[in-house]
């Protein structure tokens, strides 16, 4: 009876007194979920390699070439027309750009430090809990064995950890990567730049090329002076066109702001890391509490 009458009174207290007598009855309940969640957090954050952030900026050619000319112009295409412009950020993390980024040596074992030991130059399966864990997960599924990594590791790799953000409401993008070692992130964004510009280069080219054989053969066995004057304009707007796809200048995409990195790694933040753990256990613990109270609550009624 007297369980009975102090749950009844516990009852008809205001919400903010349960509130009080609840953290004041159980803050260790509380307190011990946000320790363990700072503890393990702190952990983490001693066995993470810290990373840098590097940046650059850029946009595309044919809005830098009107703002040289003067028409005012200030953003790229709207609308969902794929341009150069979005074919070079496509092309930044896809499987054919990988193809090319593997031939330069360095490129895989940056990415995949994990597995790469350069002691004996050889590759061997990361060691890491969740990696073991996956391999024997593939194990028991009968899936394919671990293989080192190749193109298509890569462009995932770079998917993760590649990330492009507008500038305000210009056609302008902030491309950052992250990466442990400093300089081969800037050494890393810059040969992407270098690699997909040259991709979208080859293709405009071949197509200019392409157009201008066939406008050719047209133009031989055209007959009548407006035909022959259409296909000699149309000839020569796609010989100009061929010959500043040629010129030694950035295709597709001008490199407004060349990548640059703080002298200091700032993932992870360690401030923010542990925040949010003693938050996370904060609130883990007030569930915990809440629910042994209403059990308790429950079980003398």
């Amino acid at each position: 009876m007297v369980e009975r009458n102090t749950s009844l009174a516990w009852a008809a207290e205001p919400p903010i007194r349960q509130l009080r007598d609840t953290l004041i009855e159980r803050r260790w309940l509380i307190v011990g979920p946000a320790i363990v969640s700072v503890m393990l957090a702190l952990a983490w954050l001693r066995t993470t390699p810290p990373e840098y952030r590097a940046f650059m900026v850029v946009g595309p050619t044919e809005t830098l070439d009107r703002v040289t000319a003067g028409d005012g112009a200030t953003g790229s295409s709207g609308g969902g027309a794929v341009t150069d412009f979005t074919r070079f950020l496509s092309l930044s993390t896809s499987v054919s750009a990988a193809h090319r980024l593997v031939e330069h040596d360095w490129v895989l074992p940056a990415l995949f430090p994990e597995s790469w030991n350069g002691g004996d130059g050889r590759w061997y399966p990361p060691r890491t809990l969740d990696a073991q864990a996956e391999r024997w997960i593939d194990w028991l599924l009968g899936r394919a064995a671990w293989r080192p990594p190749g193109p298509e590791a890569l462009a995932e790799r770079l998917e993760e950890r590649l990330g492009v953000g507008p500038i305000g409401g210009s056609g302008l993008r902030r491309i950052g990567l992250r990466h442990r070692d400093r300089t081969t992130a800037l050494r890393l964004l810059s040969l992407l730049h270098a690699t997909a510009d040259e991709m979208v280069r080859e293709t405009a080219a071949a197509r200019a090329d392409a157009q201008i054989a066939y406008l050719r053969e047209r133009l031989a066995g055209a007959d009548l002076i407006e035909h022959r004057r259409a296909l000699e304009t149309l000839l020569m707007d796609q010989e100009r066109r061929r010959m500043l796809i040629q010129a030694d200048i950035p295709y597709a995409a001008f490199l407004l702001e060349r990548p640059s990195a703080p002298t200091q790694a700032d993932w992870p933040n360690p401030i923010l890391v542990v925040v949010l753990a003693t938050g996370c256990g904060v609130f883990v613990g007030l569930f915990f509490s809440f629910a042994a109270e209403g059990l308790r609550a429950g079980s003398a009624q």
